[in-house]
């Protein structure tokens, strides 16, 4: 063996992929073209670390407002630290099915999301 791959370690696998083939295909429908753009916003959240993701998710399904259309779960991060906190990344769709949203439409939104997830007793984390 060449004595630079001598550190590295490897693995040999055969795979028969013909039973997987065989398999029923699921098309997968596809949401229709939206006539106007989509806004993503995403927001990460500052919560104890008893705090679950089903927990703050089920708050958040709360929130209601016209232009949200969905709220999705990006990412989460525990601090090692004792008594640290964990921050719960979500993302936010937003849109009008009868225009184009502008700054001061998401700036509305930033707003309300920000005061519903304060009465809800978390914390935005701000960059």
């Amino acid at each position: 063996m060449d004595e630079h791959l001598s550190a590295w370690g490897i693995v040999w696998a055969e795979l028969h992929l013909t039973a997987l083939a065989e398999l029923p295909r699921k098309p997968e429908a596809l949401g229709t073209i939206p006539a106007f753009p989509v806004v993503e916003m995403d927001f990460t959240l500052v919560v104890p670390r008893s705090v679950r993701y089903a927990e703050a998710s089920s708050r958040l399904g709360k929130l209601d407002h016209p232009l949200l259309k969905s709220i999705r779960f990006v990412t989460s991060y525990d601090d090692e630290k004792p008594g640290g906190r964990r921050s719960l990344t979500f993302r936010c769709q937003l849109s009008d099915n009868q225009r184009t949203l502008t700054v001061a439409d998401t700036a509305a939104f930033r707003d309300t999301f920000e005061k519903f997830v304060s009465q809800s007793g978390y914390e935005i984390k701000k960059s």
